[in-house]
């Protein structure tokens, strides 16, 4: 009895139950083999059982751990724990009562009804929704509560896959909530239809001061399990800014180079959220700072956020300051759009080439600043070693941008940097044509005082050199003038000596080329000015060839004596170009000057054609007509009565 009595002291609650159980056992096999005091015998081996009961009833009591601060509620729901071999009541009005009793969300009928033991997973007949989910449907934790402890099953699903564990944390429950059901044996790990866990639901949990999260990951969680859209639930808190639990993921060792389908990882992500604080944390933990992207490296990806501080962080951290995105982008590139002086000087202090040019389509950081029209960048570039002509793949300078896209502050930076206002680009523009084309007449002059010119050659003189070909057409300042009907700058070119005849491909005058734009201001500016009406192009077309599609000034040039039966090296006339383009109108004012048919062995249908690539139609004006299926056009060509 003294041994027993020692192993009482130092017992645990297993080893009391243990104790008792072998008392008992002890007690009815002398009760058994003794005929001295049966009752006596019998009554102990009783009573020993009792105490095993009560013993086991308290380790079951034990389990039941506390999900409410209450002492009230706690003690309910030690109350519910269920005795061990408990029969279950499945009864069709154990059903009714308890489903009705949680659609009224009465929590003490529950209680009630739980207690007499109605199985706690019984569903209505004909129904797929157990009491649980109905608690969950209901959003009331309490009630869940009870049902868990009373026996639910907390692993079985909805039709959308969610568990007791996930459907208490989309409800909102508490940490002590999920704490019961990982009790009761939850699997921590099960996933919904998306892939995803109780994990990946935590960390995008918007619920305050919620500690869930270290409870789940405590008890096994897996922190980089990867749910069907390719997100960890490290990524799924930086999604939802839910910063505090990915903070904690971080802590608890959560991978960060896990990518995204997009291949983003969770520093672009802090990134582009500009989360200086988090980025820090993912970069101290040792995040890698060049991952590279199709459109982003992190530095890339910080500048275009204009996230000066991440940027410093990053750079002070190793990352390159010259590694180019899969598409090029180079940091200084981003910086330079962003017209970022701070992050420009930063990035030269880092070691940043300012003469680095994108892969594919060799733009610098200069060409940047141009297109982004921001001077105070392009003295920064410069002043660190930037050549201020360097070319793109196309053959453009800086200037060549600045001037395409009429950005004014940066085309006199540059120029004043020395930039040639005389380079042509691929499209035979030069800056001045591009002034005129924009209809800036303070550029054009300020370029014409410089002594920009106002003549371009066909093609450099070197055909084979690759530094840049022209192709053709090309163009003059005046040319574009009478193009775009900028009339007012006309007049100061002329003024500046641009002649008023001219030519580009294939032999144009300024003239032909605003009267096949139909620009009758400009037409009439360039008669009044003297432009030869009767100049031929090197095909030997007239200047009605191309006017016919607009009648006010093809009527103006036929008031010009010239003739409209002239035909070129190939045979055509005006007529033939004015049937082939349906310009009915132009075709009837062709005939009323006395415009014949003629049978023209070639008329092309565009300029680009005559290279003898494209193709080309024969025959007479009405036959063209009626290849083209403008039977109207025709129809009048070969009906009409000449006086």
């Amino acid at each position: 009895m003294d041994q027993l009595q020692s192993r009482v002291e130092k017992a645990d609650l297993q080893d009391l139950i243990d104790i008792c159980e072998q008392l008992s056992e002890e007690c009815r096999g002398i009760s058994n083999c003794l005929n001295t005091s049966p009752v006596t015998l019998a009554s102990l081996a009783k009573e020993c059982r009792a105490i095993t009961n009560a013993l086991d009833r308290l380790h079951e009591l034990s389990r039941s751990i506390e999900v409410s601060d209450s002492a009230e509620i706690q003690i309910l729901l030690d109350t519910l724990v269920p005795p061990p071999g408990v029969n279950y009541v499945r009864t069709k009005d154990a059903a009714n009562e308890l489903h009705n009793a949680i659609e009224r969300s009465d929590e003490t009928a529950v209680f009630h009804i739980l207690l007499e033991r109605a199985d706690p997973n019984i569903m209505l007949a004909g129904s797929m929704l157990s009491p649980l989910h109905r608690a969950f449907d209901k959003g009331h934790m309490l009630i869940a509560a009870f049902l868990i402890v009373a026996g639910a099953d907390v692993d079985e699903p909805t039709t959308d896959g969610h568990t007791a564990l996930m459907r208490g944390i989309r409800c909102g429950f508490s940490e002590q909530f999920a704490t019961l059901v990982i009790h009761m044996k939850a699997r921590v790990n099960a996933i919904d239809n998306d892939g995803c866990s109780a994990l990946h639901l935590s960390a995008a949990s918007d619920v305050i001061d919620d500690e869930t999260l270290p409870v789940l990951i405590d008890a096994g969680a897996d922190i980089n399990l990867v749910d069907y859209n390719g997100q960890t639930p490290l990524l799924v808190a930086i999604q939802h800014s839910r910063w505090s639990a990915a903070t904690k993921l971080v802590q608890a060792g959560a991978d960060l180079e896990v990518r995204l389908p997009d291949g983003k990882t969770a520093l672009h992500m802090a990134i582009a959220m500009r989360n200086q604080e988090f980025s820090q944390v993912l970069i101290s933990r040792g995040a890698n700072v060049d991952r590279v992207l199709r459109e982003h490296t992190p530095l890339t990806m910080a500048i275009n956020s204009r996230c000066t501080a991440i940027t410093a962080v990053l750079l002070d951290s190793g990352a390159d300051p010259n590694l180019p995105s899969r598409n090029g982008n180079t940091p200084l590139l981003a910086a330079a759009s962003t017209g970022h002086d701070e992050t420009v000087r930063y990035l030269i202090a880092h070691g940043a080439d300012p003469a680095a040019t994108q892969g594919h389509s060799g733009y610098s950081a200069m060409h940047m600043a141009a297109h982004k029209d921001k001077p105070h960048i392009l003295q920064l570039l410069s002043d660190a070693g930037a050549p201020v002509d360097i070319l793109d793949k196309t053959g453009e300078t800086p200037l060549l941008v600045a001037a395409k896209l009429g950005n004014a502050q940066s085309i006199f930076r540059l120029i004043r940097l020395g930039a040639d206002v005389e380079r042509v680009g691929p499209d035979g523009m030069s800056i001045l044509s591009h002034a005129v084309k924009m209809g800036d007449v303070d550029l054009v002059m300020a370029l014409l005082e410089l002594g920009a010119g106002m003549q371009v050659s066909s093609m450099f003189p070197s055909k084979g050199s690759k530094e840049y070909l022209v192709p053709e057409p090309q163009t003059t300042p005046i040319h574009v003038a009478a193009q775009h009907a900028r009339d007012e700058i006309l007049l100061r070119l002329v003024s500046y000596g641009a002649s008023l005849e001219s030519t580009i491909f294939p032999g144009r005058t300024p003239l032909s080329v605003a009267a096949s734009h139909g620009h009758i201001s400009t037409v009439r500016l360039l008669l009044r000015l003297g432009a030869n009406t009767h100049a031929l192009t090197t095909h030997g077309d007239t200047i009605l060839f191309q006017a016919s599609a607009n009648q006010a000034t093809l009527k103006l040039l036929l008031q010009q004596g010239i003739d409209v039966n002239h035909q070129n090296d190939r045979g055509a006339t005006a007529l033939h170009y004015a049937a082939l383009r349906g310009h009915i109108g132009g075709v009837r004012m062709l005939l009323e000057k006395g415009a014949r048919q003629y049978h023209a062995n070639a008329v092309w249908d565009a300029w680009e054609d005559r290279d003898g690539t494209g193709g080309y139609r024969q025959g007479t004006p009405a036959g063209m007509a009626m290849q083209r299926g403008l039977d109207k056009v025709a129809e009048l060509i070969e009906g009409w009565k000449y006086n």
